[in-house]
């Protein structure tokens, strides 16, 4: 099993202080937790049924804990039971200012022949 290994931005490090979570628990929400793409991030989610037998106790209280990656630095650690939902509906990838334009540019009158 490979291990994701990432640099924790200053951000996320002072998010894990606030959340009462130490990089050993972020490692063990990177390897049992699951990972959805959205937005040009990587959101590593601990749901209930993602915890293996036997480890139920010990990693209870990180349910809901969800970190979200750029791929090579840890942005930001926050909780939500209810997270993954959230996730799930963000759009896959995050609309870009020039895309916008060029889509609503026939929309937009020319200003030149308004003159």
């Amino acid at each position: 099993m490979q291990r994701n290994h990432y640099h924790i931005s200053h951000h996320a490090s002072q998010r894990m202080a606030q959340r009462n979570l130490s990089p050993g628990d972020v490692e063990l929400v990177l390897r049992y937790g699951r990972v959805e793409y959205r937005t040009g991030a990587a959101f590593y989610f601990l749901a209930r049924r993602d915890i293996p037998e036997g480890l139920e106790r010990q990693l209870e209280r990180l349910i809901g804990t969800t970190l979200v990656t750029d791929g090579e630095e840890l942005l930001t650690v926050y909780r939500n039971r209810k997270a993954l939902r959230m996730i799930r509906h963000k759009r896959k990838q995050r609309a870009r200012l020039t895309n916008l334009a060029t889509d609503i540019s026939p929309l937009i009158p020319n200003m030149q022949a308004m003159r």
